[in-house]
């Protein structure tokens, strides 16, 4: 079988598997399971799975499996998003799925087995947290308020 990569960004690729059966392969099918863990293996990366990964907002029936190589843990589909909004489907003229993490193989461990570096570390993080309490003082908050931890903590979240 021939995996096509799709769409690409610098922390994701997609892998599509052609499925040519009829639902020949359900979402925990392991020739295609093992396919994608072996081509995300050689990008140096691991593999990801999500709930639509057998259907799309496009095409109910697309005849492929889709999984994603990323370096990075992956919670929410880079394309489809958290829900999926299928156009049509069968009788109904349209339907929100939701589209959780399925299945995959990301490892802290393993990252450093194939050699990824970690996004952020101790020095940065320090000097991260020290420029974001100096921003929240500078909007005017008082340091040990609520105000101030939840200035802290929204761009903390946003910087991360």
């Amino acid at each position: 079988m021939l995996l096509s990569s799709l769409a690409k960004s610098s922390d994701w690729e997609v892998i599509d598997i052609p499925d040519k059966g009829i639902k020949q392969g359900d979402l925990d099918h392991q020739g295609f399971r093992s396919q994608a863990v072996s081509t995300c293996d050689q990008k140096r990366k691991f593999t990801f799975q999500f709930y639509a990964s057998d259907f799309s907002s496009e095409d109910l029936f697309p005849n492929r499996m889709r999984y994603f190589c990323s370096s990075k843990m992956l919670n929410v589909d880079p394309i489809e998003g958290k829900t999926v909004v299928i156009k049509k489907f069968l009788w109904a003229k349209r339907r929100v799925a939701d589209n959780p993490l399925h299945w995959h193989n990301y490892s802290e461990t393993k990252t450093k087995s194939l050699g990824i570096k970690p996004k952020v570390n101790s020095n940065n993080s320090s000097m991260n947290l020290e420029a974001i309490k100096q921003t929240c003082l500078s909007f005017g908050y008082k340091e040990g308020t609520e105000k101030f931890a939840d200035c802290s903590k929204d761009l903390f979240l946003k910087n991360n």
